[in-house]
């Protein structure tokens, strides 16, 4: 039974659809993404859907794995039962040669594939304005010189984003360049892409808040700008504040707290109040909402007055050494096809 599934051409050619069919999944959905990108772009809900299935990695997935896996033993089989028969060495020798091209191609493009899940790789890169980071899997530095933002007019609809990027390799400034959207950057096989935009929302990077703390009904009013992660002391007190976590669109889905979007459509900072060492309290303040007063037998009242983020680049760097490999494979592909076709097909049996 299993000799006669992986020899079929039939069986081949629907995995091959379903190969393909995958290989658009992981093109049209970004791969390797922050997943709060992903839940900024398609929703919680989305999100979990794509991670259960794998969507949002699909090239190291078990099952698209296991799919190459049983094309490959589909094409043996098929490629010896074409080895056992007997041709005339007219009419039917184009179609033996045919079939040997095809299978050799496929295998070509496998083997493709594999060379690219262990040598390539594929991943998101934020990095702000000025800072210089260093490429994943590389030596290779890269600076963000500038990061520019044009609107359509009178519009808050983004047109265009462009970063001006600067290589750098032992050192050593090599080459300057402007990237958008379809237009990447190509350095030594790596491909450097405009993929997102957006506002720094990590504690570890140099967001700032202005918090406005108040007690006896407002005849006490301290004005504090602190980072985020950092600390700041109430006069006269045991209190410290501490600016936890900050978020430019504040949602709340069940028990679940994110940001839906890289807009500052409703700022909120997370706030923890500490008596001495002990967590006395957390609670959030809202930018659009002052008067929101959440803290629990507190007599201090803290708002959020005031905010500052970084603004970043969202790069996806991208190396693939099988692109030559899979090319020469569908070349091959498309000549066997068409040997094939020279004479009457005959499925194996």
């Amino acid at each position: 039974m299993l000799r006669k599934i992986f020899k079929s051409t039939r069986i081949a050619i629907g995995l091959l659809i379903i190969i393909a069919l995958s290989c658009i999944i992981g093109t049209v959905i970004p791969q390797n993404m922050p997943d709060y990108a992903y839940i900024a772009r398609y929703g919680d809900n989305v999100y979990r859907f794509l991670k259960l299935t794998s969507f949002t990695d699909v090239y190291h997935s078990w099952w698209f794995v296991g799919l190459l896996a049983l094309l490959g033993l589909d094409i043996l089989g098929c490629f010896l039962c074409t080895k056992a028969q007997k041709y005339s060495l007219q009419s039917n020798q184009w179609r033996k040669i045919g079939a040997y091209v095809t299978h050799l191609s496929i295998l070509i493009i496998l083997i493709g594939g594999i060379v690219g899940s262990l040598t390539g790789f594929n991943e998101h890169l934020e990095i702000n304005e000025k800072d210089t980071v260093r490429l994943p899997h590389t030596d290779i530095y890269l600076k963000l010189e500038n990061f520019s933002l044009e609107y359509y007019p009178n519009s808050l609809m983004p047109k265009d984003y462009k970063s001006t990027l600067t290589i750098i390799e032992q050192g050593k400034k090599v080459l300057t360049r402007t990237i958008e959207v379809n237009h990447p950057l190509v350095y030594k096989g790596i491909w450097i892409y405009q993929s997102s935009y957006g506002k720094t929302r990590s504690s570890t990077h140099d967001n700032r808040v202005t918090i406005q703390a108040s007690k006896d009904n407002g005849k006490w009013v301290k004005k504090f700008h602190v980072k985020i992660g950092d600390e700041f002391h109430i006069p006269q007190t045991d209190i410290t504040i501490k600016a936890a976590r900050f978020l430019p669109d504040f949602i709340m889905n069940g028990k679940k707290i994110y940001s839906q979007s890289e807009k500052f459509n409703n700022p909120a900072v997370e706030l923890e109040v500490y008596d001495g060492k002990k967590l006395k309290a957390a609670q959030w303040a809202f930018y659009n909402y002052p008067d929101y007063h959440h803290g629990k037998n507190m007599d201090i009242e803290l708002k959020l007055i005031g905010f500052g983020a970084v603004e970043f680049s969202g790069l996806q760097i991208v190396k693939d050494p099988s692109v030559p490999i899979v090319w020469t494979g569908c070349g091959l592909l498309m000549l066997g096809l068409l040997l094939s076709f020279k004479v009457k097909n005959e499925e194996c049996t």
